[in-house]
């Protein structure tokens, strides 16, 4: 591809695209019961690093938009349009707790490099 302008506008549609599909699929993934979900499993190795979810998502939020939309194309109904669905945010002393050691901002250094 050698004209730019065309391809800023396929890169458009990919990133819309893909909006699209994580939209719906977040919508379906907040749809399911938690109790239809399977736990962490607690007696395997523990992990080098800590584990934010507390679920194991069987099917990502991108494959669950895809196969929504197909579906309602295939049956000729209306195309969903997904919304974001925020997570909460953590309160009390487990939210001080995981932000207690994160560094936003690198620290300004006294040295110089040439």
């Amino acid at each position: 591809m050698t004209d730019p302008q065309r391809a800023a506008r396929l890169w458009l549609a990919v990133a819309v695209a893909t909006l699209w599909l994580l939209s719906v699929g977040g919508e379906a993934d907040a749809a399911i019961p938690a109790a239809t979900l399977l736990p962490l499993p607690t007696d395997v190795l523990p992990p080098s690093r800590p584990r934010r979810a507390t679920q194991l998502r069987l099917v990502s939020a991108f494959r669950q938009g895809w196969t929504r939309i197909l579906v309602a194309l295939l049956n000729q109904r209306a195309v969903p349009t997904g919304r974001f669905v925020p997570e909460l945010w953590p309160r009390g002393a487990t939210a001080q707790t995981k932000l207690h050691g994160l560094q936003l901002f690198p620290l300004a250094t006294s040295e110089t490099y040439p």
